[in-house]
C-alpha cells in the first residue's frame, strides 16, 4: 500500500477527539494531516526516508549496495535512519561532506529540510572506545605509551629542582628526602575528584627551626617532621 492511499484511509476512517484540562470535545472526521505521537507518522516518514536513502546510496556507494545493504562496508560506514532522526557515521571526512550534500539534496526534493543548524550536530570518535576524562599526569602518560601503572613506573623523569634523571616511580620519595618538597597524590582512582594536584614545601621558621605545614585546606596547624602531621 502507497502512502497516497494509506492517507486515504486515515482521512476516510479516523475519528478523533481533542482533550483540554482533562476532557475530550466532540468527535470529528478527520480531513488531514495524522496524529501527534500515533505510530503513522513515524511509519510514513519510514517509507519517505527509505526511498531516499536507497537513492543516496546508489549515487554515493553503487546500484549493489542500494539493494543489498552496506556489508563489510558496514565497517567504515555507518548509516542509521529512523523516521526523522538519522545518523551518517564514516571514516572519511571529505567522502562524509560529499555524501551529506548529497543526501541534503535528496531529502530537499521530496520536501524535507533536513540542514537545521540547532537539530544537527557534528563530532569526532573512536569506534569501540569511550573516552574520559583525565588528569594531567594519566594524559601525560599515555602520550609517551605508558597506558599501564607498571608502564608508568618505567618511565624515565628529571626532576624540575636539580635535573636528575631517574625512574618516575622514584620521583616523589626524591623529592621528599632531598629537597622537602611533598606532593599530593590519588590513593584510589575511582574517589579522584576535579582538584589540581598540591605541591606543598617545609618552611623555615627562625625560632623552632623547620616547621612543615599540614597541607589541609582548613587546618592551619604544623609540626618539626612530616610524620606527626
Amino acid at each position: 500500500m502507497d502512502r497516497g492511499r494509506c492517507l486515504e484511509n486515515l482521512a476516510g476512517y479516523a475519528k478523533l477527539a481533542c482533550q483540554a484540562g482533562g476532557y475530550y470535545g466532540s468527535v470529528f472526521s478527520a480531513g488531514r494531516g495524522v496524529t501527534q505521537g500515533g505510530p503513522f507518522s513515524p511509519c510514513i516518514f519510514n517509507v519517505v526516508v527509505d526511498a531516499v536513502v536507497r537513492e543516496w546510496l546508489r549515487q554515493t556507494l553503487g546500484v549493489e549496495v542500494a539493494r543489498q545493504g552496506l556489508g563489510d562496508l558496514a565497517r567504515t560506514i555507518l548509516v542509521a535512519f529512523y523516521a526523522d532522526d538519522g545518523v551518517l557515521l564514516a571514516r572519511c571526512p571529505e567522502w562524509l561532506q560529499n555524501s551529506f550534500t548529497i543526501l541534503v539534496g535528496l531529502f530537499e526534493r521530496v520536501g524535507l529540510r533536513t540542514t537545521s543548524a540547532q537539530k544537527t550536530n557534528a563530532m569526532t570518535c573512536i569506534p569501540g572506545r569511550i573516552r574520559v576524562s583525565m588528569t594531567e599526569e594519566v594524559y601525560n602518560d599515555y602520550c609517551h605509551e605508558a597506558s599501564t601503572h607498571a608502564a608508568r613506573k618505567r618511565l624515565r623523569v628529571e626532576c624540575n629542582i636539580c635535573g636528575q634523571s631517574m625512574q618516575a616511580a622514584s620521583l616523589q620519595h626524591h623529592l621528599e628526602t632531598q629537597h622537602d618538597v611533598y606532593r599530593s597524590f590519588v590513593l584510589n582512582r575511582d574517589l579522584e575528584g576535579e582538584r589540581p594536584p598540591a605541591t606543598f614545601h617545609a618552611d623555615e621558621d627562625t625560632e623552632t627551626g623547620l616547621l612543615y605545614c599540614c597541607p589541609v585546606p582548613s587546618c592551619c596547624g604544623g609540626a618539626h617532621t612530616r610524620f606527626t602531621l
